[in-house]
């Protein structure tokens, strides 16, 4: 099975918590001090908010694997769609994965990923990376670098840790 999943960014973590427990008829399947998810089976859906965005609504959207085979699809989707950002075995919202990324023409970023275990710790946020990437300031940046055009698109897509756009 695959899950649609949803990411909101939330100003007040327990009054949201309360808000879709009533909304889902359930209470959150992870709880955490700043990040809550529901796993619903009907629709099939990974719902999660957390407090550690810089804007409130949608942090990104995305689609869940459950198995290998699921997996090995998505990533060759995510692959299609353009330029792809893959983390392996990173550790974000409290849960080892392996990831792929992109954004949509709007800016919004989609993962694409599959959950092996889960963690003590958050990890890195990529998606606040990857919206962060579209500020006015990182572009204006980038557009006064000596880059190639290549490069720049791909600095803007996707933070890159080796300075590519300095």
């Amino acid at each position: 099975m695959r899950r649609f999943h949803v990411h909101l960014t939330v100003e007040n973590l327990t009054q949201n918590i309360d808000y879709y427990s009533q909304l889902f008829g359930q209470t959150p399947t992870k709880e955490k001090s700043d990040y809550a998810q529901w796993l619903l089976e009907n629709p099939a859906v990974n719902f999660a908010i957390s407090s550690r965005g810089k804007k409130f609504g949608i942090n990104h959207l995305g689609v869940q694997a459950d198995n290998d085979d699921d997996w090995q699809e998505l990533q060759e989707r995510a692959r299609s769609s353009g330029d792809i950002f893959e983390q392996s075995n990173t550790t974000c919202c409290y849960a080892k994965s392996d990831k792929a990324w992109s954004q949509d023409p709007q800016g919004v970023a989609w993962e694409y990923f599959f959950t092996k275990s889960q963690a003590d710790d958050y990890g890195v946020d990529t998606s606040e990376e990857l919206n962060a990437i579209n500020s006015d300031e990182y572009v204006e940046q980038e557009l006064s670098s000596n880059n190639t055009d290549s490069d720049k698109k791909n600095c803007r897509l996707f933070e890159r840790k080796d300075n590519c756009c300095s």
